[in-house]
């Protein structure tokens, strides 16, 4: 690999790495407007179409969060998707 090569995939990784910051402070802050709206999981499931166990996993970041998840859960929680990413890109300087 020469130095254009691997100065592409570090700047790649690196970007990576910030998009999945900022989508774990997106989740980070859903899931606190959650728990402060009263809504438990297994309630935000039934009105996404999804398992408590799924909401858990969103939460845990163990699996990824799309982009219509993302604002169905929003809506969900009667959150304004717009204040969240405001909130994250506030965080994240």
């Amino acid at each position: 690999m020469n130095l254009l090569e691997t100065s592409i995939a570090v700047n790649k990784k690196h970007l990576c790495s910030s998009y999945k910051d900022l989508s774990a402070r997106a989740v980070d802050l859903m899931a606190a407007n959650r728990i402060k709206s009263g809504i438990s999981q297994t309630d935000l499931g039934t009105l996404l179409g999804l398992s408590q166990n799924a909401v858990s996993k969103l939460e845990l970041k163990y699996t990824k969060i799309t982009v219509e998840v993302f604002l169905r859960y929003c809506n969900a929680i009667n959150i304004d998707a717009m204040e969240i990413l405001k909130q994250v890109e506030a965080i994240s300087g």
